[in-house]
């Protein structure tokens, strides 16, 4: 590689492809933190820095502005460059992150 030049991005090879009735089988058996990380990584779609980066306090927060749809849409700083983004949390995502969190600790620091 030449100094400075940075690669473009490239699909990983070999990369399994999850289809629908995979991730139903998932849900399915999962309790209720599998549940909800499950529904929250698709429906947001981060990289996982970004997923481990999110508080509890945080989303408690986001919670409370449910739309009418049963939507959340949130702005978002990514950890590692500090760029803006944008997180949009389905139903199934806010169902599952609400039952999730009457779980979770009050100290508890990550999600």
């Amino acid at each position: 590689m030449q100094k400075g030049k940075v690669p473009g991005q490239e699909m990983v090879a070999w990369e399994h492809r999850f289809n629908l009735s995979e991730f139903k089988e998932m849900y399915m058996i999962s309790n209720i933190e599998s549940k909800a990380r499950l529904s929250v990584t698709i429906s947001l779609g981060w990289r996982i820095g970004e997923l481990l980066s999110l508080k509890p306090s945080f989303i408690k927060e986001v919670l409370k502005t449910v739309d009418s749809d049963g939507f959340v849409a949130f702005d978002y700083k990514r950890k590692k460059t500090g760029a803006r983004i944008r997180g949009i949390l389905n139903p199934c995502a806010v169902h599952d992150l609400t039952l999730y969190l009457e779980r979770v600790p009050r100290d508890r620091e990550e999600l």
